[in-house]
């Protein structure tokens, strides 16, 4: 499923037999389906996709609600159930799940208000001074795809010693 992710759109034709995965009860393979769906932006699998989005378990509902913003990017209320799903996952206790919220997010952006997106950029530089590398990281290259609407976030933080440097990074990866 991974691999029909990294295709993207070009694996569409591959929604319906990924979204039977959702159903498999196998948590792993459920992230990775809902996952694939999202990057091939797959249609026809919005059922399962919604009942992942309701189901017990929260990082999976997640991911099914990120794959439902991508497939339906015009769709305000999918993008906005996303992007509050995905802001409580940078919170979260797991590297590893603030580090797919921070991407989960900056993958969405396209779709958001400028001011939303700027709003977005707050919230990363923030990031930078995670205590994990990999968010940190995370962030900075979200914060560099956001382009123009970080700088603004950006130069208001330069100042704070914590994160000074990586502000600096991106601001330099922008050219601003």
């Amino acid at each position: 499923m991974l691999t029909l992710a990294a295709i993207g759109e070009g694996a569409a034709s591959a929604g319906p037999a990924i979204a039977k995965v959702l159903e498999s009860g196998d948590t792993a393979l459920q992230l990775a389906a809902a996952f694939a769906l999202g990057e091939v932006k797959a249609s026809g699998v919005d059922e399962p996709l919604a009942k992942a989005v309701a189901g017990d378990d929260p990082f999976l509902g997640s991911v099914a609600a990120w794959a439902l913003a991508r497939i339906h990017p015009d769709d305000p209320a999918l993008v906005e159930q996303a992007v509050g799903r995905l802001k409580k996952g940078l919170a979260s206790g797991d590297p590893e799940a603030r580090q797919a919220a921070v991407t989960g997010l900056s993958s969405l952006a396209e779709g958001m208000k400028p001011a939303d997106r700027e709003d977005l950029a707050g919230t990363l530089v923030a990031l930078l001074a995670d205590t994990d590398r990999e968010v940190a990281r995370a962030a900075g290259a979200a914060l560099i795809r956001l382009g123009g609407d970080s700088v603004g976030p950006l130069r208001a933080k330069v100042a704070d010693p914590a994160v000074r440097m990586q502000i600096l990074e991106v601001i330099s990866a922008l050219g601003a």
